[in-house]
């Protein structure tokens, strides 16, 4: 958010419009865009301009309210219109207005290159140094930015207490992935700016001190602190700040398994964001309801919302991040859609975007995405790779719901390698920190992942246990590819201590809500357990059909894994009805692949399963 600076004023104290109603009118303009009032700054403003239409700095005045406020395209039209009519200003006017007309235009090189003339002639003046950094931020270049905040600190002069170094400090950090750095500079800038008075510089400071402890993995203080900044939002009647604290407490509460909750949050800031025509906060809006519908396995609406997202970023020239973030998402949404090529070259555009981007919390987000795609494909080490960078970058950073995930997704890796202590003790210390930052859906992942481990340890009452707690959460959030597996994990459980009756009633609820999503993997552990479930029960036929039906897909697909489980199952079922050629054919074949793949707990199975040569 970028206000109205004391250099602004200053410019235009002796430029005033000829008109003495408009010269009143843009006097007291200016003074409410100081005290933060927007709103009333533009209504002024815009009285102003319908009196003398040929001043260039009303213009410039009720482009910086439009922008305040929220509204990209009246800003920058406001600001081409003032850029235009500036031939008779200062050239300290004309820059200062070319820049602000190249910001709101998204053209962030050219208003970088304007800013630092004007810091370099004004070297004391902090209003141009401020400008410089933001745009400096807005284009990804958080180091660069840091580099001007530092300079910012040793100007000879009261103005390095402003909260405004602290806040625009803050954003770099968060930028950057240092949350903590972030949530001190921010609560500093708070306490700053609270005390003298200006409410929407306090909301902008809680509202991201509020972001930097959702990501710290501290909800409830969040939570909090977002609430605040909503209030003051409301209070100075600030729609872009309503919007915007609207839509990080949907993420709270999406955060928090609420999705629900979230969902409606989302909405009312969609609706906002596009009334007021704010398109960098429209795209995120889109891509925050996108989210939602990517969780409850509505795959199809979330991949819209993910392209509209992008599809106006790319319109505002939105920073590599932002891009990232879009290619990312879509990326997600065609994994679980099947597509593991497309979402493999997807995930990488994004990665690649976010170091460009110097955005670290971004870089391990895609990575561990890119490794979850690399596992469905059966390239284990690669995909370890990719976890292992990335639990050292979140590490780094502090970013707590980040280490649960990769080390949730460790598992997986652990597992197919045989691995089973480590696997439990990724699975453990998932749990505890998503226990931690209060994750509730996510919790329930993590106890799923453990459920898988004692199974294969030999402890079904435990894994029974896990999966029996997991199963009522996603089916209240309505996450019907959680909600299947969760089945799916209880029917092997049920089927380990020959509770058979039991075993159907799980299956069949496992492919329920399997048919209820389009996520391959959810399907595939569905079919895969209800085949498990016919055979036991007799049913060699159906079940064996069901088998050919994975093996055959998930091969087609690429999802080795479970092509993987279902040639283990064919193989040992040739076994058991006497086939002993083509069963141990098919077990040999299958070591050998398994082997090639780096599967060796499947490798194992099939050797074990081989009769004595």
């Amino acid at each position: 958010m970028t206000n109205v600076s004391a250099a602004d004023v200053r410019q235009v104290a002796n430029s005033v419009p000829a008109n003495s109603e408009a010269a009143r009118l843009y006097s007291d303009g200016l003074l409410k865009l100081q005290n933060d009032d927007a709103l009333g700054a533009r209504d002024a403003l815009e009285k102003a301009v319908a009196l003398d239409e040929k001043h260039a700095l009303s213009h410039f005045a009720l482009a910086q309210a439009w922008y305040v406020l929220g509204y990209d395209a009246k800003a920058e039209a406001e600001a081409k219109t003032a850029l235009d009519l500036s031939g008779d200003l200062s050239r300290e006017e004309r820059l200062s207005i070319e820049g602000r007309f190249h910001e709101y235009s998204h053209d962030l090189p050219a208003a970088i290159e304007v800013y630092k003339t004007l810091r370099n002639f004004f070297p004391d003046d902090l209003e141009y140094a401020l400008r410089l950094a933001s745009a400096e931020i807005k284009a990804d270049l958080n180091k660069d930015a840091l580099q001007t905040i530092s300079r910012m600190r040793k100007l000879p002069t009261r103005d390095t207490e402003d909260a405004r170094i602290d806040l625009t400090e803050a954003k770099a950090c968060e930028s950057l992935g240092n949350f903590s750095g972030a949530q001190k500079l921010a609560a500093l800038a708070g306490r700053k700016a609270q005390e003298r008075g200006r409410r929407l510089l306090t909301a902008q400071a809680k509202e991201l001190e509020a972001w930097a402890w959702d990501r710290l993995g501290d909800l409830n203080k969040a939570e909090l602190e977002m609430r605040e900044s909503q209030s003051l939002a409301q209070a100075v009647q600030n729609q872009y700040m309503i919007g915007l604290s609207t839509r990080m407490l949907g993420i709270i509460n999406e955060d928090k398994g609420d999705y629900e909750t979230a969902r409606t949050l989302h909405k009312s800031a969609l609706a906002i964001f596009q009334r007021i025509g704010a398109k960098r906060q429209l795209a995120r809006a889109l891509e925050a309801t996108g989210n939602i519908d990517y969780e409850q396995e509505r795959l199809a609406d979330a991949k819209r919302y993910y392209e509209d997202a992008l599809r106006v970023d790319r319109e505002i020239a939105a920073p590599p991040g932002s891009i990232g973030s879009d290619l990312g998402n879509i990326a997600n949404a065609l994994d679980s859609s099947g597509d593991l090529i497309g979402a493999t070259a997807m995930q990488q555009e994004s990665l690649n975007k976010f170091r460009e981007a110097g955005d670290k919390r971004g870089e391990s987000d895609v990575l561990l995405n890119l490794g979850n795609v690399l596992v469905e494909r059966g390239e284990l080490t690669l995909a370890k790779q990719n976890y292992d960078q990335a639990l050292s970058i979140t590490r780094e950073i502090g970013y707590k719901s980040g280490s649960g995930a990769i080390l949730n997704s460790l598992v997986d890796v652990y597992m197919a390698q045989d691995q089973l202590e480590q696997a439990r003790s990724a699975a453990e210390q998932a749990i505890a920190i998503r226990q931690e930052v209060h994750e509730q859906t996510s919790i329930a992942r993590s106890q799923l992942q453990l459920a898988r481990v004692a199974l294969e340890e030999g402890k079904p009452a435990e894994a029974e246990s896990l999966a029996r707690t997991a199963g009522p959460i996603f089916e209240q959030q309505k996450a019907a590819g959680d909600a299947s597996t969760a089945s799916a994990i209880l029917t092997r459980a049920l089927l380990s201590q020959s509770k058979t009756t039991e075993a159907r009633a799980a299956a069949d609820k496992a492919l329920f809500f399997a048919h209820q999503t389009v996520d391959r993997s959810s399907n595939f552990a569905a079919s895969l357990a209800a085949a498990e479930v016919d055979i036991r029960n007799g049913k060699v036929a159906d079940g064996t059909r069901e088998l050919e039906s994975v093996r055959a897909e998930a091969g087609r697909q690429g999802y080795r894994d479970f092509e993987f489980q279902a040639r283990l199952e064919l193989g040992e079922l040739m076994l058991r009805k006497g086939d002993k050629a083509n069963g141990q054919a098919q077990l040999g074949r299958l070591q050998n692949d398994a082997l090639n793949k780096g599967f060796i707990r499947v490798a194992r199975k099939a050797k074990a399963a081989l009769p004595p040569s």
